[in-house]
Formats: structure tokens, sequence, C-alpha cells
């Protein structure tokens, strides 16, 4: 460790510079994210995919996260490890979907929840469309670390 001061080596745990004397600051542990925010820290898998296999299937997996359109790559693209990815991802938002629509048959309260829970898989279905057209494997807030296929 070196003092920011004058630059002079300092010994490890020391609080003050020996060469001019002024207070070292002690180190700081890295801060741990807080639980809201490793929720949404969803991990990025693109490395595992190659180029070609990310151009091959950008658009199939871009269908994913149109609800029932799921079918589509689910069929077409069963063979092309990018595409089941997103397949994945997209099969887990129609069932979050499916769950947001049987909630709204709570009585007083069902309607409030649903539209809240409709708001959150429409901006899900934006970050998959996203994500998948920009050529990236990444896993969708909350919902994406669950492996159906």
């Amino acid at each position: 460790m070196y003092c920011i001061r004058c630059g002079h080596s300092c010994a490890d745990g020391a609080r003050f510079c020996p060469g001019c004397g002024a207070p070292l600051a002690p180190t700081a542990a890295p801060r741990q994210p807080s639980a809201f925010c490793r929720a949404f820290a969803a991990p990025d898998t693109t490395a595992d995919y190659t180029p070609l296999q990310i151009a091959e299937g950008k658009w199939l997996a871009v269908l994913s996260y149109l609800m029932f359109l799921v079918v589509i790559p689910l069929l077409a693209g069963k063979d092309k490890p990018f595409v089941r990815y997103h397949v994945n991802q997209g099969i887990l938002l129609l069932i979050a979907a499916g769950v947001v629509h049987v909630v709204q048959y709570l009585p007083f309260v069902g309607s409030f929840f649903y539209t809240i829970g409709i708001f959150c898989v429409l901006v899900l279905a934006v970050v998959g469309v996203v994500n998948a057209a920009s050529g990236r494997a990444r896993e969708l807030p909350i919902i994406g670390q669950f492996n159906i296929l």
C-alpha cells in the first residue's frame, strides 16, 4: 500500500504514513449488491454460443417472446442451441402470463394485481425481444433462472 499524499510505501495495516505522517484511509470491503439488484442482475451467457449460431437463430429467438408464437421456434429451431435458450425463456414468460391471468379472479384485489402483472409481463417480453434481436443470451429478470427445456 502507498500513501496517496507522498507516494511512500506503507506497511499493510498501518494507520499513518511513515514518510509524511498523513492518515491512511482503511480499505473498505467491497459492497455486496442488494437483493433487489441481484434479482435484476441477469447472467449473460452469450459467450456460450458461436456467432454463426446466433446469426442463424436470431429471428426465431425473437418469436419466442411473442406469447403463443413460441410454438414456431420450438418446432423450427429445436436443433439450434441459441433458439432453444430463448424458447425456454419464452415458455417461462408464457407461464408467468398464465399465472397473471389466473390471479385476476381473486376477489377484491384481483384486478389490481392483474394490472401490475400484465405490465410486468409486457416489460419482460420487451426485454426478451431486445436481448434476442441484439444476439444476447441473457436471462429474463426474476423468472429467467428456471430451466424447462
